[in-house]
């Protein structure tokens, strides 16, 4: 048989491609899948606009090689090791002129693959559950309306196409199989896809993730065939990849809102880490509607520009958060980049919009019931930590100024946050690279009218309980002085706008930051 096959890109002809040398699954009940569903209609898009569909045959997927030998080699029926690839391109193309392309140098060629290849999706030779290791082209990161489209948890893959290495960037998405890996697996197996670019995090197979959540499941029965992680067995499985997890669970006294996931997944972006979800979404089951958990993976959002949310009663303050209209999740049972949409309306702070939800009814709501953020476990300040203390200081800015104060509160690596600094003048730039700071900081911007007022470091290793500040930079001498001046004559007051142990200290630590003359601009 030839190494390649190709085929135009329609459903029909897609569906074919995805059973090619797979005896255990038809095209017909391929073309019955969400996810296909979901992919033909992602690749179709004008951002996309697939055209041609390469199929490579013989293609060893080291993900779906290891769980073949840890479940499917045991099986009486015979399932075959090998899989195939399917290669997406956005240009007609016929055998001889793809022929033409792989064969000539791959530099030569440079403006083909970036601009006209989209990607690939393994196909595994398994029932049903065909969809493998896939890492396609992402939208564009502006869309139509000018909002951006901010893609933190995507990383580069360096993928060889019959001896041409091309660069892609995107995070690799999986299907659950439903024997060594269920959606949580998927989850974390695609977390781990961009977190394991660290030094501090190792890329794990599906059916290792699942083996380390636990040697039985929640219940006791057995992990293989899997029937769903809990999640704590989540937590287990990240730890054993060398990751640590924040969680935050919606109870009968804390319901997680949408005010909530957006200040969330917009502050640890910056991280890159993607973060996972677990939902409780809505099913069709014999013409009645429940819900079931299901676990997905946050690799982006998009940022409009709606008017900023006063988000605390009594108190003039907005965060730039609020702007975050959508999230983009790789959902094992749709597909990458799929929509998370915040539900329109009234009284809808706890209500989400996804694929689920528009499958099953328009009226039947998908909720939240955990945020898991898998960090690195030297970062101990959580973004609570640091909210209170905004607050604390917005306060203490509205005793002396009515203003409208927009933060923007993100954790970054204080590499990138020095490389970012030098946009500003020269003395405070010298000033922020040559001072040693701890690799990972909180940083609170704060603005008044999109004018840049000061920029509050925190040390994110620190200890909640203690004074956690670092530094501020000021980029008005104005403000800079009122304040200084405020807090030296009424130092109680100052203090007292902080619910924190150490009020004290933070009002001193804003003080003696106010003197330091070299942060003037």
């Amino acid at each position: 048989m030839s190494k390649f096959v190709l085929f135009p890109f329609n459903k029909e002809d897609f569906s074919k491609a995805l059973c090619l040398k797979n005896e255990h699954t038809l095209p017909q009940e391929v073309l019955a899948k969400n996810q296909f569903k979901y992919f033909f209609d992602y690749l179709s898009s004008p951002d996309l606009d697939a055209k041609t569909i390469i199929v490579e045959f013989d293609y060893v997927s080291k993900d779906y090689l290891i769980d073949f030998a840890t479940y499917f080699v045991t099986c009486f029926e015979k399932y075959s090791k090998n899989c195939i690839r399917l290669h997406f391109f956005n240009q007609l193309l016929s055998p001889e002129e793809f022929e033409n392309i792989i064969i000539k140098k791959t530099q030569d060629q440079s403006e083909f693959w970036s601009k006209c290849y989209l990607g690939y999706i393994v196909g595994k030779p398994l029932p049903i559950r065909v969809i493998g290791k896939t890492v396609l082209k992402h939208y564009q990161k502006i869309d139509e309306n000018g909002n951006d489209r901010n893609y933190f948890g995507v990383r580069d893959y360096y993928i060889n196409v019959f001896g041409n290495k091309v660069k892609l960037e995107s995070l690799g998405y999986m299907e659950q199989d439903s024997v060594v890996s269920v959606c949580a697996t998927s989850a974390i197996w695609m977390m781990l896809q961009k977190a394991s670019m660290t030094k501090y995090a190792v890329s794990k197979t599906p059916s290792q993730i699942t083996d380390e959540a636990d040697i039985v499941g929640t219940h006791g029965e057995r992990i293989f065939p899997n029937q769903g992680l809990s999640v704590k067995q989540i937590s287990q499985s990240i730890y054993k990849s060398g990751l640590v997890s924040d969680i935050r669970t919606s109870d009968k006294n804390h319901e997680l809102s949408r005010s909530f996931l957006k200040k969330y997944v917009y502050a640890y972006a910056p991280i890159g880490i993607p973060l996972i979800l677990v939902l409780e979404v809505p099913y069709a089951d014999k013409g009645s509607f429940k819900y079931g958990h299901h676990a997905v993976t946050v690799v982006g959002y998009k940022l409009g520009n709606p008017t900023l949310k006063v988000t605390y009663k009594n108190t003039n303050i907005r965060f730039i958060a609020e702007n975050v209209t959508k999230l983009f999740t790789h959902d094992d049972a749709w597909g990458p980049y799929a929509s998370f949409d915040f539900d329109k309306g009234v009284n809808v702070e706890y209500r989400f919009e996804t694929k689920w939800s528009h499958a099953v009814s328009p009226t039947k709501p998908t909720h939240l019931t955990n945020i898991i953020i898998p960090l690195y476990h030297k970062i101990r300040i959580t973004y609570e930590d640091v909210e209170k203390i905004v607050v604390g200081i917005n306060e203490l800015i509205n005793l002396i100024y009515k203003l409208e104060l927009d933060w923007d509160i993100t954790l970054q690596y204080s590499e990138q946050f020095k490389t970012d600094s030098k946009i500003y003048e020269l003395n405070l730039v010298k000033n922020i690279l040559f001072t040693s700071m701890p690799k990972y900081i909180w940083v609170a911007k704060c603005s008044n009218k999109n004018k840049l007022l000061f920029e509050i470091i925190f040390d994110a290793t620190d200890v909640a309980i203690g004074m956690f500040g670092f530094a501020i930079y000021f980029h008005n001498n104005s403000i800079k002085e009122t304040l200084g001046d405020f807090i030296s004559k009424d130092n109680e007051k100052s203090a007292n706008v902080f619910h924190h142990a150490c009020k004290t200290q933070f009002a001193n630590f804003i003080l003696e930051e106010a003197k330091k003359d070299y942060y003037s601009i």
